[in-house]
């Protein structure tokens, strides 16, 4: 079995605790899985995109252009794909690749385990403030995110 997460079901983002959770509870459910069925040989892995151009993707784009006077190219640029070192979106025919790939021969030893597509973005610390930070309707803009943070703390 192979399913389409998100890499939010490795890291946490604010303003999307639902989906989120959602995507954790899908890669929770890949682990079960693979393990009560490894013993007849079922596998199961999770794919873990960033942001993928779908119409979903495109329409959050439009969406936070409008809410925020921002062009799409500048929502784009300074917000979804800000924390990534790859500036490109993902497109489908790349997971659908990975998936072809998993679902080969090669791709039984991936069982339980996330694979990741996030473009360099998410720290595999998994405390990735900076990822997928695009606004929700009503939410402060990046900025005010930024400059409401408090400092960090020593160890």
């Amino acid at each position: 079995m192979i399913v389409i997460a998100s890499v939010h079901g490795l890291v946490a983002s604010p303003f999307k605790a639902a989906y989120v959770s959602a995507k954790h509870g899908v890669l929770g459910l890949v682990k079960t899985l693979a393990l009560e069925g490894a013993e007849v040989g079922i596998t199961a892995t999770a794919v873990c995109p960033g942001y993928v151009r779908t119409p979903l993707v495109q329409k959050q784009i439009a969406d936070q252009a409008r809410a925020h006077s921002l062009s799409e190219d500048q929502v784009l640029e300074q917000v979804i794909l800000a924390p990534h070192a790859v500036k490109e979106l993902i497109e489908p025919e790349e997971v659908a690749e990975v998936v072809t790939f998993l679902a080969g021969p090669a791709g039984r030893a991936f069982t339980g385990a996330p694979v990741t597509m996030d473009q360099a973005g998410a720290p595999a610390s998994g405390s990735a403030p900076r990822y997928g930070r695009a606004w929700s309707a009503g939410a402060p803009p990046p900025s005010a995110l930024a400059s409401a943070r408090p400092e960090p703390r020593g160890p």
